[in-house]
């Protein structure tokens, strides 16, 4: 299997090491597994699912984790959400209302799996976290992801920007600081030292 490296890859890592400083959840949900992300998320109490079997065979020995298998049937690895049908979109969301959230707060949603489940599994969930990140919170990326037809009533929204890649976070306002944007600033300045290709990084609230 060819592991994919880049700075695209990686780019919610600001968001997601501000969230951890800011909020230090007690309880992270990662949705689709990534050698930027999951290695975030590893050292705390977390669950991991997967849909690519292979992957997480790999990731699995590599991080010495459990992960969890979340098998689509027929759905391929990038078909999107309105490609599949009805059916399976209910099969989707029935999943992921099934999973057994323990009743820590703050809890956290990390969101970057197959394209098909992104939409379902936030509006899915979204109740039963305090914080959610997705990735690739891009013009393409919320084409691609249906980004836009998340429920976010009652969280504010920010989105990290870059010329490549972005991701969003939704932070419910009753928990919401008012820090995330100074806090990723610094850690941008740091991912920016390790990845000086990305030379245009920031974050906003929408």
């Amino acid at each position: 299997m060819i592991i994919v490296q880049g700075y695209e890859w990686a780019t919610h890592q600001p968001l997601i090491r501000a969230v951890l400083d800011l909020y230090k959840p007690k309880f992270i949900l990662e949705l689709g597994i990534g050698i930027y992300s999951t290695p975030l998320f590893k050292n705390h109490n977390a669950m991991f699912i997967e849909n690519d079997k292979d992957w997480i065979e790999l990731m699995s020995k590599e991080l010495e984790i459990e992960i969890i298998h979340h098998d689509l049937g027929g759905i391929h690895d990038y078909d999107l959400v309105n490609q599949i049908s009805r059916e399976q979109q209910k099969e989707i969301e029935k999943y992921y209302k099934k999973i057994s959230i323990p009743k820590l707060k703050p809890n956290l949603l990390f969101v970057d799996q197959v394209p098909s489940c992104r939409l379902i599994s936030i509006n899915a969930l979204r109740d039963k976290f305090d914080i959610i990140i997705y990735h690739d919170d891009d013009e393409q990326g919320r084409r691609l992801n249906y980004y836009d037809l998340i429920n976010r009533e009652g969280f504010n929204y920010y989105s990290l920007h870059t010329d490549r890649t972005g991701a969003g976070c939704m932070i419910r306002q009753k928990l919401d600081n008012g820090k995330l944007i100074e806090t990723a600033e610094n850690y941008i300045e740091l991912f920016i030292e390790e990845w000086p290709l990305c030379t245009n990084m920031y974050v906003d609230s929408r």
